[in-house]
């Protein structure tokens, strides 16, 4: 159990170190799908009507 411990705490670290170390070579392309995703959901709540919740109870089904 202890060595499997071990490992497990080995492997988390080097995972944590390559992280650190290693370029992100997507970090890019993730900032602008973040920017992107913003911008749509800004757009979406801007364009569709949003109810609150006591419109909503009347209108359960």
């Amino acid at each position: 159990m202890s060595a499997t411990l071990d490992e497990s705490r080995c492997e988390a670290a080097i995972g944590k170190l390559a992280e650190v170390l290693l370029p992100d070579e997507l970090a890019d392309a993730r900032r602008a799908l973040a920017s992107d995703n913003l911008e749509l959901g800004g757009r979406l709540t801007a364009d569709v009507r949003q109810f609150t919740s006591a419109e909503v109870e009347p209108r359960r089904g």
